[in-house]
């Protein structure tokens, strides 16, 4: 399968410090996944903001280095902390064939954490970003 064609969702550095994020969660309930990124703020003090996904079909949280477990091809990954969106996913097809029933289109979506070492890879139909 080919994942390509990338486009930056949100650059996550544009609010992290140059240093990272100092902690991710994760929530799944329903169809639904909460990515809470902690980071140290001006203020010598703790402050999050939350990537929201909705309408999820599958994630994967996986560490960096570690082993490809999925079958994909990717073409342009951005390891580089910015949430990417595939604009052509022969994987997010498979998945929005799988589940006809959907309003939306599924996305297929990918980040990588750098100062967690972790990647997140989310088949969702849509996501943003709150505090």
């Amino acid at each position: 399968m080919i994942a390509k064609k990338t486009k930056v969702v949100f650059d996550l550095y544009m609010w992290l410090p140059h240093y990272g994020e100092t902690r991710i969660e994760f929530t799944a309930k329903d169809r639904q996944l909460e990515v809470a990124v902690f980071y140290d703020n001006e203020a010598d003090s703790e402050s999050s903001k939350t990537i929201t996904f909705s309408g999820v079909a599958w994630f994967m949280v996986s560490a960096v280095p570690g082993v490809e477990i999925t079958k994909c091809n990717y073409d342009g990954i951005d390891a580089t902390g910015s949430l990417i969106e595939f604009e052509h996913s022969e994987a997010a097809l498979m998945w929005q064939n799988c589940l006809p029933w959907r309003d939306k289109i599924v996305r297929h979506y990918q980040v990588f954490f750098l100062s967690e070492n972790k990647r997140l890879e989310v088949f969702a139909e849509e996501c943003c970003l709150s505090k």
